[in-house]
């Protein structure tokens, strides 16, 4: 039995081919970093999502939610943030009137416009119970300043 595998192994390395010279290995991929604008706009995004379904559990699991899928996102929102501010404070007037029209635009940007803090069910959850209002207002936390 060891005798056949030391021979299979043997045979294995035989037929592995050398690599042949001058031959040019596949080119890597080169992933580029994505734009401050579309970093800042992914984790708004993510954080949106993350809220909505929030939105749709108890109270009890809607805190356990965002305390453990939160502060990656806030550290995300940290990294971007100051990126993505110096970013709008380079561009002309009238490049930031165009990316001022795409975050209106965006699906992140119409769900948080829209949520109401007073009236809306996720609203309502963060009055009754101030864990969850502390997660909430640290997640949104990504949108003051810029």
């Amino acid at each position: 039995m060891k005798f056949s595998f030391l021979l299979c192994a043997l045979l294995g390395v035989a037929v592995i081919q050398p690599p042949v010279q001058g031959q040019q290995a596949a080119p890597a991929v080169i992933i580029q970093p994505a734009s401050p604008s579309l970093a800042y706009s992914q984790v708004a995004t993510d954080i949106a999502h993350l809220l909505q379904q929030a939105t749709a559990l108890s109270d009890a699991q809607a805190v356990a939610l965002l305390r453990r899928k939160g502060p990656a996102l806030q550290a995300r929102a940290r990294q971007v943030k100051p990126a993505y501010s110096r970013w709008v404070r380079g561009l002309s007037p009238a490049e930031r009137k165009g990316e001022r029209e795409r975050l209106d635009a965006s699906p992140w940007y119409q769900y948080f416009s829209t949520l109401d803090l007073d009236t809306s069910p996720l609203g309502v959850k963060a009055k009754r119970n101030r864990a969850l209002a502390e997660q909430l207002f640290n997640l949104m936390e990504f949108a003051d300043g810029v």
